[in-house]
């Protein structure tokens, strides 16, 4: 079975690689005829001046991203457990198919793209999110070969340095979810089809397809992508043909629509995305259901989201008449438009509640925004206002519980070009570029607001964030049991009983036995608490009774085993502890812990 998926990626990438090959070899015989409908701006900034400015924004990204990737951010959601669980079974033999169903109905190449992380950087925590890492650092390339195609190589280093310390993108780059996946791919083959447009070399549009057919087997955001590209084909050929009917011109005696070079680029493009997804054809076939099933349990006008969208509007009980369309329309576009000045992401992926654009940038991002509607009719802004729209609508406006970020990712990437192109714009600007005074004014204010950009979404994120949203017990035990392989057991004695059977006792990818007996502070002997296996095993009825903590300890000690106790401080100071036979507990105040709590590792040698 492993070696028919290996010979069928082989059949796959072998037929990609010939037809991208046939398109650049009929490239060096001569480009698409027809007017190029991408003019790049030019620039006075040198190639080797780009570049080093690129590779210092590109360091400032990975010091954002790398340095305790593992601890922070300190939640692990269950939905970044499960990708990890997904990505690893990759690294199993045999390896499921690449072009199989996985997760949650999740195209399984996706995962696999995951498990490139836990291969070269080890199956951990850390491992899961270097795969987000270097996806984050791979879209920032793509901002600012985007910015710089559309805009020109200041716009595009502009870009790159606002999305590089954007909290957004930031927090997807240091998460192992798949959201990332999404927005990489979606930038890239925005740039690629804008690179067909502007060169009209066969190979780029061959490219954007292929990238689009890989993107559609990661996350379901990219869903939009095709329709997003055929949408902007559309308003380059409408805009190309409205300008030549101003200007009179003529491209070979023909009206310079440029309806030729699209039809030729969107149709390589379309047809290289469908023989990249093609594989994946094959499970939808036979299980057609998975192909909506998402989208059932999301969109607003799905029967199986109903009731819960009803409560959502008419408040706790739902009661009153069902919504009317407007106002289901009316309450999504509240919150999604707001989110740049209200916040109020509603996912635990993220959950950011403040407003996503920092308030020393509003007035710039308004400017911004306002600069270009102005321009709307030219192809770079035309294109941001396609994938900003289009993106609030179809992963905001028609889903519930708006605003869910993780649907909305890929903005995190687009909405810094708005005001990476509001900059570069202002130095040609001519009341700004016929007075000295008037550019050293503009260049200095440029500065600070770049400055109070960077300096307020590092704040937020890195200090502000973790106050509000740390980490919970769970996630602090999970750690701790990453970091200590030889630990197999666990003992909670705090009076809240602990989910054993959460994602993340799963990810640490060992058998291990776990104990709720916090019941009672005073008594060895605690009763109603719960004896887990992670992740099978049975659970004691109501008629067994619990083993004590001694208990435990005794059996983990004659068998050689390690087991982790935690505890309330309370706990230990009043000496409660002592009988128990753990005399090595420490105290801490863990950020990441809500609380003071105790935790010892008991073992009969190193833990």
């Amino acid at each position: 079975m492993a070696s028919r998926s290996g010979l069928q990626v082989l059949l796959w990438a072998s037929g990609l690689a010939i037809a991208l090959s046939l398109l650049a070899a009929q490239d060096r015989i001569g480009v698409l005829t027809g007017p190029t409908l991408v003019d790049s701006p030019q620039s006075s900034v040198s190639l080797p001046t780009e570049a080093i400015v690129l590779a210092a924004i590109l360091l400032v990204a990975l010091l954002l991203r790398v340095p305790h990737l593992a601890s922070f951010p300190p939640r692990l959601h269950n939905d970044e457990m499960s990708c990890g669980l997904a990505a690893r079974e990759f690294l199993a033999s045999p390896a499921p198919s690449v072009f199989s169903l996985g997760w949650y109905s999740c195209p399984r190449f996706g995962f696999f793209l995951t498990s490139l992380g836990l291969r070269f950087f080890g199956d951990s925590l850390f491992g899961l999110r270097m795969s987000s890492v270097v996806l984050g650092m791979v879209s920032l390339l793509g901002i600012h070969l985007l910015g710089r195609l559309l805009f020109g190589v200041g716009a595009g280093l502009l870009a790159t340095l606002f999305a590089a310390t954007f909290h957004w993108h930031v927090h997807l780059s240091r998460t192992g979810f798949h959201y990332v996946q999404g927005m990489a791919f979606a930038v890239w083959a925005v740039y690629l089809l804008a690179l067909g447009f502007a060169t009209r070399r066969r190979l780029a549009f061959g490219l954007a397809g292929v990238v689009t057919g890989l993107g559609l087997q990661t996350y379901f955001s990219v869903r939009l992508v095709p329709f997003l590209l055929v949408a902007w084909t559309l308003a380059l050929v409408l805009e190309h043909s409205m300008r030549n009917r101003r200007e009179g011109a003529l491209a070979d005696g023909r009206p310079g629509s440029g309806a030729r070079v699209a039809a030729v680029g969107l149709s390589i493009t379309g047809v290289l995305a469908v023989a990249a997804v093609a594989p994946l054809l094959a499970p939808y076939r036979d299980h057609p259901e998975d192909f909506n099933s998402r989208t059932e349990q999301v969109f607003i006008f799905s029967e199986a989201v109903a009731t819960h969208v009803k409560v959502a509007i008419r408040g706790e009980g739902g009661g009153g008449p069902d919504p009317t369309t407007a106002e289901l329309l009316a309450f999504g576009a509240r919150r999604v438009f707001g989110l740049p000045f209200r916040g109020r992401d509603s996912s635990e992926q993220y959950g950011f509640q403040w407003p996503f654009i920092p308030w020393s940038f509003w007035i710039v991002f308004a400017a911004s925004l306002a600069f270009a509607l102005r321009q709307a009719r030219r192809p770079g802004f035309s294109l941001l206002w396609l994938v900003t729209i289009g993106t609030a609508v179809a992963g905001g406006v028609l889903t519930v519980d708006p605003p869910f970020t993780p649907r909305l990712s890929a903005l995190a990437a687009f909405l810094p070009l708005f005001p990476a192109a509001f900059f570069a714009a202002i130095p040609a600007c001519p009341a700004v570029r016929r007075s000295r005074p008037r550019r050293v004014v503009a260049a200095t204010l440029s500065s600070l607001f770049v400055l109070f950009w960077v300096v307020q979404n590092v704040d937020l994120y890195f200090r502000k964030y973790p106050g509000e949203f740390g980490g919970s017990r769970r996630d602090w035990i999970v750690r701790r049991l990453l970091e200590r392989p030889k630990v197999d057991g666990v003992v909670n004695l705090f009076p809240e009983p602990e989910a054993f059977g959460h994602e993340s006792y799963r990810f640490v990818g060992r058998e291990l036995k776990v104990f709720n007996l916090g019941t009672s502070h005073r008594s060895v002997q605690g009763s109603g608490g719960e004896g887990e296996a992670v992740p099978q095993g049975p659970s004691p009825g109501p008629d067994i009774p619990l083993p004590s903590l001694g208990d435990v300890l005794g059996e983990a000690a004659s068998a050689g085993r390690s087991v982790l106790v935690i505890a309330p401080t309370s706990l230990v100071a009043d000496g409660d502890v002592e009988p128990l036979r753990v005399q090595d507990f420490h105290t801490s105040n863990d950020p990441s812990f809500p609380g003071d709590f105790s935790w010892a590792v008991v073992a009969p040698g190193p833990g």
